[in-house]
């Protein structure tokens, strides 16, 4: 993981909200209201309309935020049809804190 890739990411105020609604996982915007992500979909993921129902910013800008995180590794997506699913990518936290207890500084591991 290339941790000044990952905090440069994250140093957007707008794509730190970002990847902290897809770290808190699915709050069933209106638009996916009661329906469960398709199978193959971690049930956490979320959704590009749920992202959109919280911030206040465009669909292309949304997805500028979104190609950042996915290029840092912190997250995964998941398409399906015209949705696209976003999820944290295995053991990010993990890395993150192990980081910053190792007190070395920002490389690729």
């Amino acid at each position: 993981m290339d941790f000044a890739q990952v905090f440069k990411a994250l140093s957007n105020e707008n794509r730190l909200k970002v990847f902290e609604i897809i770290r808190r996982g699915r709050y069933s915007a209106d638009c996916c209201k009661d329906e469960a992500p398709p199978e193959g979909i971690p049930s956490n993921a979320v959704c590009v309309c749920e992202i959109l129902d919280q911030l206040n910013v465009s669909a292309p800008t949304l997805s500028h935020h979104l190609k950042e995180l996915r290029n840092a590794g912190i997250v995964d997506v998941y398409n399906h049809g015209q949705w696209s699913y976003y999820n944290m990518s295995e053991g990010v936290l993990e890395m993150l804190a192990a980081y910053f207890r190792s007190g070395q500084p920002a490389r690729k591991r």
